[in-house]
């Protein structure tokens, strides 16, 4: 309900939907069976892939309103780097386990946060990229009348108008 739009809702449950593909090929290449004990944590990497997913989506709201095509903000970045890696490290250590349960409830959840950590960082960013970049083709298209250096409507924060009174001014002068 945060975004109000099932389209913006589903680009935010990318990163989770293609990190669980991921680990799904991952674990048969790796030859790693599902079983009841590693199959605990898929609903944690369910909600970090789409915790991730949410935070670059709102990275992507917030930065629309410029007229450049999207690029990740270091600090969304940086944090859902930080979340992921400290997540992996924790249960990573998991793998050190004797128990065989646990080591392979390591093995599978430090993977998937991988997988949606990548996902994050590189799919979902280049995808919404391309999502702006047509949506500014788009406004050029349309013939903005103001058009920066790039070829690109600026922000409309940017654009300056004359006021009534101040055209009038200039038209007595002429």
């Amino acid at each position: 309900l945060d975004f109000r739009s099932i389209r913006v809702s589903l680009l935010a449950m990318l990163p989770m939907t293609l990190g669980l593909l991921q680990l799904m090929g991952l674990l048969s290449f790796l030859h790693i069976s599902l079983n009841p004990a590693n199959m605990i944590v898929l609903p944690l990497i369910m909600g970090i892939g789409i915790d991730d997913g949410v935070h670059v989506v709102h990275d992507y709201l917030r930065r629309r309103t410029t007229a450049t095509v999207y690029r990740l903000g270091d600090a969304t970045a940086t944090a859902i780097l930080v979340t992921s890696a400290t997540t992996m490290v924790g249960f990573g250590s998991m793998m050190l386990a004797r128990h065989q349960g646990i080591q392979s409830l390591g093995q599978v959840l430090t993977l998937g946060v991988f997988c949606c950590l990548f996902n994050s960082l590189t799919v979902l960013p280049a995808l919404l990229a391309i999502v702006s970049k047509r949506s500014i083709q788009a406004n050029v298209d349309q013939g903005s009348p103001q058009l920066t250096s790039e070829g690109h409507s600026p922000p409309a924060s940017l654009v300056t108008t004359d006021s009534p009174d101040e055209e009038q001014a200039d038209q007595e002068q002429d």
